[in-house]
């Protein structure tokens, strides 16, 4: 998935989470400014984001961490960034997994 589509998924959950067009959405939008969004809102919009992107964090402290970025500067943008990195690991895992199901001695061929 690219960052344009990453971003398009994005707009479709903070659609969806505040209530509003999805086409006033831009990267740069900041969402408590702009549009009225509570702590309750960014909260929704994060862990829709991780279900709809399938984004798995790997330990309360990364996601506090990104929390607090996020509740700081409220904008797609910052989201996006945060999915981007955390597909790149995911898509890792993934290939890991699906290489060793193609060639599981490959592991043991140290």
């Amino acid at each position: 998935m690219n960052e344009k589509q990453m971003f398009e998924k994005l707009q479709k959950i903070i659609s969806e989470s505040l209530g509003i067009e999805k086409s006033i959405i831009k990267m740069d939008s900041h969402l408590v400014q702009e549009f009225d969004a509570d702590s309750l809102d960014l909260f929704d919009i994060f862990y829709k984001t991780l279900i709809g992107l399938d984004i798995e964090i790997k330990n309360r402290i990364e996601e506090d961490s990104f929390l607090d970025k996020f509740f700081k500067n409220p904008t797609p943008k910052t989201m996006l960034d945060f999915v981007k990195d955390n597909t790149k690991i995911n898509m890792n895992k993934k290939t890991q997994v699906l290489n060793f199901l193609q060639n599981p001695k490959s592991v043991y061929q140290r």
